[in-house]
């Protein structure tokens, strides 16, 4: 009987160990790689401290996502940053020991210059798929919402549904859309937004403009409510300027009747209307 009970226990410890141990991922075994190869390198954390530290960070969040969560979309996202991150710090690595012959090389000088040029534009060429990278990642993090690609940038259109007619209190379904604009602005947190109201062409030119300044302020002070800092929100109302369509038509004004959200570019730039 006590045998019968030490083997029950053994099989139950293995079961949930097994059932604890999170199965392989290709991508996550990918970034690890990439980024012992970069650590071995002996310049790795005087040269490229911070694309270390960035790779390290990309590479924990992936392993906790998968560990945690299992998220199959938000570990390749992850890993793949990480990948990237530590291809950068080694050729950075690897820079720094070029500019470091190249000081002290003479008669190669011209050749290790040529080497320093083709290592540059490689880490231009990296740096440029991080931007890509992350460019993405703010697109599919505003998925859900809808937003579109412009000449602009990526801009989400929320219709009047926010508002009640002719009022500029935020009606209560209308929160949820403010959370999750502000959960991406958390995980984003080197974009700004620009908040644009409109109305459609009823009413004095100077009542829509009122209206659509008192629209998109209520969707910042929304925002603000929910952690967004306020430095990070312009809130403009443009009143019956920029129709989507014709406001001849009930479903024309209902359509110019919105709020846009206009998201910046990394540096925090936000690009005016041409």
């Amino acid at each position: 009987m006590t045998l019968f009970r030490y083997t029950t226990a053994g099989v139950i410890v293995l079961l949930a160990a097994c059932q604890t141990t999170p199965r392989p991922n290709a991508s996550l075994k990918e970034a690890r790689q990439a980024y012992a190869t970069a650590s071995l390198h002996p310049r790795a954390e005087l040269a490229a401290a911070n694309e270390m530290s960035k790779a390290k960070q990309a590479l924990d969040r992936a392993e906790q996502a998968w560990r945690e969560r299992g998220n199959e979309d938000e570990t390749r996202h992850l890993a793949y940053l990480a990948y990237r991150r530590a291809q950068a710090a080694q050729l950075l690595a690897e820079q720094s020991v070029q500019e470091e012959r190249l000081q002290s090389a003479g008669a190669d000088r011209e050749r290790l210059r040529a080497n320093m040029s083709q290592l540059e534009a490689a880490s231009a060429r990296q740096q440029a798929a991080l931007a890509d990278q992350r460019a993405d990642s703010l697109a599919l993090a505003l998925e859900r919402l809808k937003a579109q690609q412009t000449d602009r940038g990526l801009v989400v259109t929320l219709g009047d549904v926010l508002f009640a007619t002719d009022e500029s209190r935020l009606q209560p379904g209308a929160l949820r859309t403010a959370q999750e604009l502000a959960n991406v602005l958390e995980k984003h947190p080197k974009h700004r937004v620009r908040i644009e109201g409109f109305t459609d062409a009823r009413g004095s030119e100077a009542h829509n403009l009122r209206l659509s300044m008192r629209r998109a302020q209520a969707l910042k002070s929304a925002l603000v409510s929910l952690g967004v800092a306020p430095d990070r929100i312009d809130a403009e109302g443009l009143g019956e300027a920029h129709p989507v369509a014709s406001n001849r038509t009930e479903a024309g004004r209902q359509q110019n009747r919105r709020v846009e959200v206009l998201f910046s570019d990394e540096a925090g730039q936000l690009k005016p209307r041409s």
